[in-house]
Protein backbone atom coordinates (compact mmCIF):
# COMPACT_ATOMS: atom_id res chain seq x y z
CA UNK A 1 0.00 0.00 0.00
CA UNK A 2 2.79 2.42 0.91
CA UNK A 3 4.64 1.53 -2.28
CA UNK A 4 1.56 2.31 -4.37
CA UNK A 5 1.09 5.69 -2.65
CA UNK A 6 4.76 6.47 -3.20
CA UNK A 7 4.49 5.70 -6.91
CA UNK A 8 1.31 7.76 -7.25
CA UNK A 9 2.96 10.65 -5.42
CA UNK A 10 6.02 10.55 -7.65
CA UNK A 11 3.75 10.94 -10.68
CA UNK A 12 1.20 13.43 -9.30
CA UNK A 13 3.54 15.95 -7.62
CA UNK A 14 5.57 16.83 -10.75
CA UNK A 15 2.35 17.08 -12.78
CA UNK A 16 0.86 19.48 -10.18
CA UNK A 17 4.07 21.57 -10.26
CA UNK A 18 3.92 21.79 -14.07
CA UNK A 19 0.25 22.84 -13.93
CA UNK A 20 1.07 25.59 -11.41
CA UNK A 21 3.94 26.81 -13.59
CA UNK A 22 1.74 26.97 -16.69
CA UNK A 23 -0.97 28.84 -14.77
CA UNK A 24 1.57 31.40 -13.49
CA UNK A 25 3.02 31.80 -16.98
CA UNK A 26 -0.42 32.38 -18.50
CA UNK A 27 -1.37 34.85 -15.75
CA UNK A 28 1.87 36.76 -16.42
CA UNK A 29 1.20 36.94 -20.16
CA UNK A 30 -2.36 38.11 -19.55
CA UNK A 31 -1.24 40.83 -17.15
CA UNK A 32 1.61 41.90 -19.43
CA UNK A 33 -0.70 42.42 -22.40
CA UNK A 34 -3.37 44.09 -20.22
CA UNK A 35 -0.80 46.54 -18.87
CA UNK A 36 0.58 47.27 -22.34
CA UNK A 37 -2.97 47.97 -23.56
CA UNK A 38 -3.59 50.30 -20.59
CA UNK A 39 -0.44 52.32 -21.36
CA UNK A 40 -1.47 52.55 -25.01
CA UNK A 41 -4.94 53.75 -23.97
CA UNK A 42 -3.31 56.40 -21.76
CA UNK A 43 -1.31 57.61 -24.77
CA UNK A 44 -4.40 57.65 -27.00
CA UNK A 45 -6.29 59.79 -24.49
CA UNK A 46 -3.38 62.03 -23.40
CA UNK A 47 -1.22 62.33 -26.52
CA UNK A 48 1.87 60.87 -24.83
CA UNK A 49 2.92 58.07 -22.53
CA UNK A 50 3.21 58.70 -18.79
CA UNK A 51 6.58 59.39 -17.20
CA UNK A 52 8.99 56.60 -16.38
CA UNK A 53 8.61 55.10 -12.91
CA UNK A 54 10.46 52.91 -10.46
CA UNK A 55 9.72 49.16 -10.35
CA UNK A 56 6.47 48.37 -8.55
CA UNK A 57 5.27 51.97 -8.73
CA UNK A 58 2.52 52.86 -11.18
CA UNK A 59 3.43 56.00 -13.16
CA UNK A 60 1.53 59.13 -12.22
CA UNK A 61 -1.72 59.49 -14.14
CA UNK A 62 -2.20 55.75 -14.73
CA UNK A 63 -4.55 55.33 -11.75
CA UNK A 64 -7.54 55.72 -14.11
CA UNK A 65 -6.34 52.72 -16.14
CA UNK A 66 -4.72 50.35 -13.64
CA UNK A 67 -4.89 49.60 -9.92
CA UNK A 68 -1.72 50.95 -8.21
CA UNK A 69 -1.92 48.31 -5.47
CA UNK A 70 -2.03 45.51 -8.07
CA UNK A 71 0.88 47.04 -10.02
CA UNK A 72 2.92 47.10 -6.79
CA UNK A 73 2.52 43.34 -6.24
CA UNK A 74 5.04 40.81 -7.53
CA UNK A 75 4.20 39.54 -11.00
CA UNK A 76 2.80 35.99 -11.30
CA UNK A 77 6.34 34.82 -12.15
CA UNK A 78 8.11 36.96 -9.51
CA UNK A 79 9.82 40.32 -9.79
CA UNK A 80 8.22 43.76 -9.91
CA UNK A 81 6.30 45.37 -12.75
CA UNK A 82 8.12 48.27 -14.37
CA UNK A 83 7.37 50.83 -17.07
CA UNK A 84 10.20 52.31 -19.11
CA UNK A 85 9.92 55.31 -21.36
CA UNK A 86 12.83 55.84 -23.71
CA UNK A 87 13.75 55.03 -27.30
CA UNK A 88 11.33 52.12 -26.95
CA UNK A 89 8.23 52.07 -24.80
CA UNK A 90 8.33 49.00 -22.61
CA UNK A 91 6.36 47.34 -19.86
CA UNK A 92 8.26 44.64 -18.09
CA UNK A 93 9.48 43.01 -14.95
CA UNK A 94 12.60 43.65 -12.94
CA UNK A 95 14.35 41.09 -10.77
CA UNK A 96 16.74 43.12 -8.65
CA UNK A 97 20.06 41.24 -8.55
CA UNK A 98 18.21 38.28 -10.04
CA UNK A 99 16.13 37.67 -6.88
CA UNK A 100 13.06 35.59 -7.66
CA UNK A 101 14.07 35.07 -11.29
CA UNK A 102 12.26 31.93 -12.51
CA UNK A 103 15.11 30.88 -14.80
CA UNK A 104 15.96 31.11 -18.47
CA UNK A 105 13.98 28.01 -19.44
CA UNK A 106 10.78 29.57 -18.08
CA UNK A 107 11.53 32.91 -19.74
CA UNK A 108 12.08 31.15 -23.06
CA UNK A 109 8.73 29.36 -22.70
CA UNK A 110 7.02 32.72 -22.22
CA UNK A 111 8.90 34.15 -25.20
CA UNK A 112 7.82 31.20 -27.36
CA UNK A 113 4.18 31.85 -26.47
CA UNK A 114 4.10 35.58 -27.20
CA UNK A 115 7.13 36.40 -29.35
CA UNK A 116 9.91 34.70 -31.30
CA UNK A 117 11.45 32.26 -28.79
CA UNK A 118 14.67 34.31 -28.59
CA UNK A 119 15.26 36.55 -25.54
CA UNK A 120 17.95 38.52 -27.39
CA UNK A 121 15.70 39.58 -30.30
CA UNK A 122 12.10 40.54 -30.89
CA UNK A 123 9.70 42.25 -28.54
CA UNK A 124 10.30 40.23 -25.36
CA UNK A 125 13.94 40.66 -24.42
CA UNK A 126 16.23 40.09 -21.46
CA UNK A 127 18.01 43.41 -21.05
CA UNK A 128 20.45 42.84 -18.21
CA UNK A 129 21.79 39.48 -17.06
CA UNK A 130 22.56 40.74 -13.53
CA UNK A 131 19.32 42.48 -12.64
CA UNK A 132 17.19 40.36 -15.00
CA UNK A 133 15.16 43.11 -16.61
CA UNK A 134 12.73 41.50 -18.99
CA UNK A 135 10.75 43.87 -21.21
CA UNK A 136 8.00 43.66 -23.72
CA UNK A 137 8.87 46.41 -26.17
CA UNK A 138 5.67 47.43 -27.83
CA UNK A 139 6.10 50.85 -29.36
CA UNK A 140 8.17 53.94 -29.81
CA UNK A 141 7.38 57.47 -28.82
Amino acid sequence: MILILGILGSVAVPKLFDTTKVASRNAFITQLTTYADAFDLYKAENGEYPSDSTPGMLPSGMEKYLNPAEFALDTPIGGKWDFRLGANIAIGVEYWNGEGFPGMDEMLEIDKQIDDGNLALGALILIDATHKWLYWRYGSD
